[in-house]
């Protein structure tokens, strides 16, 4: 899919998947609203010659935060361990308590790779980390007695 009609498409797979009322007319809007950008670079008084645009949304635009939550609305859904969203973070958690568990980690992060390339809106590696948390469970048989 070309990167341009992702917003588009995802505002569309939107509308059809929690039976929003965006009206065509909105869709078309957004779509030339995206197209056919250019954008050059002033630095003193010294410009860039135009360069076509092929993806993203203007920074400052009203449209901007409303077409990324569109991208990522169906993100949660996609995979079975939990995932937390905060603007544009996204957190990935599953508790480890078997090894059929870290097959399904892995199964959720392959599956989130494939919707990244398919929308075209790609994790940055440097900002990953992988955080794990120890619970360590001790069982004894201590009575306890008070006095």
């Amino acid at each position: 899919m070309n990167p341009k009609h992702c917003t588009t498409s995802k505002i569309s797979s939107l509308r059809v998947s929690v039976n929003f009322e965006i009206h065509e007319q909105l869709i078309n809007w957004i779509q030339d609203f995206l197209s056919d950008r250019t954008q050059t670079v002033k630095y003193h008084d010294i410009t860039s010659n135009s360069e076509s645009v092929r993806s993203g949304i203007p920074q400052g635009t009203v449209i901007g935060p409303v077409s990324f939550l569109s991208y990522i609305n169906d993100l949660p859904d996609e995979v079975i361990s939990r995932i937390f969203l905060f603007a544009d973070d996204t957190k990935f958690f599953r508790e480890i308590m078997s090894p059929a568990d870290v097959q399904l980690v892995q199964s959720d992060l392959n599956i989130l790779d494939s919707w990244s390339k398919k929308w075209h809106l790609l994790f940055h590696p440097q900002k990953m980390c992988v955080h794990v948390d120890w619970l360590i469970t001790v069982r004894s048989n201590v009575k306890v007695y008070n006095d």
